[in-house]
């Protein structure tokens, strides 16, 4: 139809920069015709992994060991090209989420509600220690939703729109993209406990997509509804559903936890500005982690707070709740704004210093959010 043709032409960015050799490969991808039979290739492993793994787990079945890997890693190579196809092509990524299939006449997505199941399934291998064959496909799932979803107006609006259920499972109850997103970030951070082990490892990742996953639905078209679903969200763990919490005050306070064991420094730090060189500190190195988590999480509180946004853009009434809720929830701090604006100061310089010039793709951004911030912090 017109939109697979026009999504085959060259964007503004890849026509000044087809020099470039991932940016060229990506185009020539889309061109040769190959997206549409590797999103439904990926779409179609997964499936069968998550089919596979319910019929040993109701069914107490047994199946081929060798077959099982190959499927494994035919779905984690097919999720890995995906990720390579959405790097630097805004294209390939809204291309990706045209391929549909046509169910009793109406025209069904296949990958965001496929990588969502995905997600729901096996993520409780990331929030918890799992046995299961195919225990790695959560957090590569996850990690592919999360390329998927920057700056893509088509997946955030399937993520918001679309409900997920998972056949013949009738513990998970049906749930929307945004609904899931949450509830995997909660659990990850109340398993965060363990450190220094693989699993630790796979939790802290997980967290970081959740993270960018909501921020990057934030950043869309579907800002609003987005914004409206987080609000209304609850989350609970996996092994206590009923004791279910309102999302978005757990969030604030738990983000702020995160800055607990650097929070003295970047409250002191200067940033350019002179002060008493006494009370200034360092950041240790094992603070590092706790900094891009926090980094992160004030990242999606400022989207939520539509600091990125036009006044006119925010519905008022919306924004009040939203203010009211982050900075009701934490009582204790004072100095919320001051906190926040000075994580993403400090968090633009350890990306500065560990990444060098291609961290203007993250910094740029973010040094707005800060400005919409102290816009804030001053009309308060």
């Amino acid at each position: 139809d017109d939109e697979v043709m026009k999504s085959v032409e060259e964007d503004f960015v890849e026509k000044d920069n087809l020099d470039n050799p991932m940016i060229f490969k990506n185009f020539m991808m889309r061109r040769s015709g190959a997206i549409p039979y590797l999103t439904r290739a990926t779409t179609e492993a997964l499936e069968a992994c998550i089919a596979i793994n319910m019929h040993q787990e109701e069914q107490d079945k047994t199946f081929c060991e060798e077959c099982c890997q190959y499927l494994k890693k035919r779905a984690l190579s097919l999720l890995g090209l995906l990720d390579g196809l959405c790097c630097m092509s805004r294209k390939n990524r809204e291309f990706i989420c045209l391929i549909s299939k046509n169910d009793n006449n109406q025209t069904v997505p296949l990958l965001i509600p496929s990588l969502l199941r995905t997600i729901v399934y096996f993520s409780r291998s990331l929030s918890k220690k799992n046995n299961s064959k195919f225990a790695d496909l959560g957090l590569a799932s996850l990690r592919t939703f999360t390329n998927l979803t920057h700056e893509n107006k088509s997946a955030s609006s399937q993520v918001s729109l679309l409900s997920v259920k998972l056949e013949n499972h009738q513990s998970l109850k049906p749930a929307n993209g945004v609904e899931i997103i949450l509830n995997l970030l909660y659990n990850l951070a109340k398993s965060q406990n363990c450190k220094h082990n693989t699993h630790h490892a796979h939790a802290y990742d997980g967290i970081i997509y959740c993270l960018n996953s909501l921020t990057n639905l934030l950043e869309t078209v579907s800002f609003q509804i987005v914004r409206k679903m987080i609000l209304q969200s609850v989350v609970a763990s996996n092994d206590q559903p009923e004791d279910s919490v309102d999302a978005l005050p757990w969030l604030s306070r738990w983000v702020v936890d995160q800055t607990m064991p650097f929070r003295d420094a970047v409250m002191s730090g200067s940033f350019g500005k002179s002060c008493d060189e006494g009370d200034k500190r360092d950041l240790k190195h094992d603070e590092d982690e706790f900094l891009v988590t926090a980094g992160n999480g004030v990242i999606l509180l400022a989207c939520l707070l539509g600091v990125h946004k036009t006044s006119n853009f925010c519905e008022p009434d919306t924004s009040r709740k939203i203010q009211s809720i982050i900075f009701d929830s934490i009582l204790e701090n004072e100095n919320l704004l001051l906190l926040m604006i000075n994580t993403l100061k400090a968090f633009c310089n350890y990306y500065r210093y560990s990444v060098g010039e291609l961290s203007v793709a993250v910094v740029t951004p973010v040094l707005l959010l800060i400005t919409g911030l102290e816009r804030i912090s001053d009309s308060r």
